[in-house]
């Protein structure tokens, strides 16, 4: 069974991926392709440039991806797409980028139980600058992986964040979404929840209520909870003291950071380090979209 974590769910989750390439192929260079009986080994996204991509599935489901688009499709799939301009006068081109994404327990994650999601950025030149940059260093002799992994980190949090954003506001926690992105994204949270609560405009009892609907544990447990993923991040480094996670996680007392981090996690920051200190799994050799 996959494991699945939506693009809104991403944000707040620990993952690890690596870049194994990024292509741009002209549609003169390849304006169909197919791995039906070839099923994919990596997950890949891939923008469209002037031009549309019509998707199909081995059940004979469409999917049609518009210009300025760009689709996800996940290791092990298997359909067929043909490209067409849109504007036969300039040049039509797309951006792939192989990848591989794991979960922190290194088991293989994925961002929807479908094979194909067509993807619809609110700014696709943000979007359309990073698949080039990903592109254009990949034909360089001399390459840079940790390069290319920031680059594909930065897009995945972008994407992930309007994701997130998005979420909040189409539901009925809009009233509320000061206070979550004050709980989710303020490193300092010197702010008390009746203060949160105003800050909403809601009463504290309203906020409460309405905000464990949302996040499934009270604000004072959201915010344990958020301060705890910030150290095992830090944890995942050996640039950082045990005193410093504790510190940089928003916890004064060193002593009172590591019984909590131990009640909460069942390890100790130390084990919870040397166990995360490790090589992630040997990926295939790289290929061509």
């Amino acid at each position: 069974m996959r494991q699945v974590c939506s693009f809104s769910e991403l944000y707040q989750a620990e993952y690890f991926l690596q870049v194994i390439n990024g292509l741009k192929q002209t549609l003169r260079e390849r304006g169909a392709f197919s791995c039906i009986g070839e099923p994919k080994k990596y997950n890949m996204f891939l923008y469209l440039h002037n031009c549309t991509g019509r998707y199909v599935l081995q059940d004979g489901r469409e999917i049609v991806a518009e210009n300025e688009s760009f689709v996800y499709t996940s290791q092990g799939s298997q359909y067929s797409v043909k490209f067409q301009p849109v504007d036969p006068s300039l040049e039509s081109y797309n951006d792939g980028i192989n990848f591989l994404i794991w979960d922190s327990q290194q088991q293989p994650l994925f961002f929807s139980e479908e094979e194909v999601v067509v993807i619809h950025p609110s700014n696709p030149e943000h979007y359309r600058m990073l698949f080039s940059e990903i592109s254009e260093h990949c034909r360089l002799s001399v390459q840079s992986p940790a390069r290319l992994q920031s680059i594909f980190y930065g897009l995945l949090s972008d994407l992930s964040y309007s994701y997130r954003r998005e979420a909040i506001r189409s539901k009925q926690f809009h009233v509320i979404e000061k206070g979550i992105l004050y709980l989710e994204e303020d490193k300092e949270q010197n702010l008390s929840i009746p203060d949160i609560a105003a800050l909403c405009n809601v009463s504290e009892i309203y906020f409460r209520r309405l905000f464990k609907e949302y996040a499934g544990m009270s604000p004072v447990e959201y915010k344990l909870h958020t301060r705890l993923s910030r150290a095992r991040q830090y944890l995942t480094s050996e640039n950082f003291s045990i005193r410093e996670v504790a510190e940089l996680s928003g916890f004064e007392d060193p002593a009172y950071f590591c019984r909590v981090f131990k009640e909460k996690t069942g390890f100790t920051p130390r084990e919870y380090r040397a166990q995360n200190l490790t090589a992630m799994p040997e990926s295939p050799t790289p290929s061509e979209i």
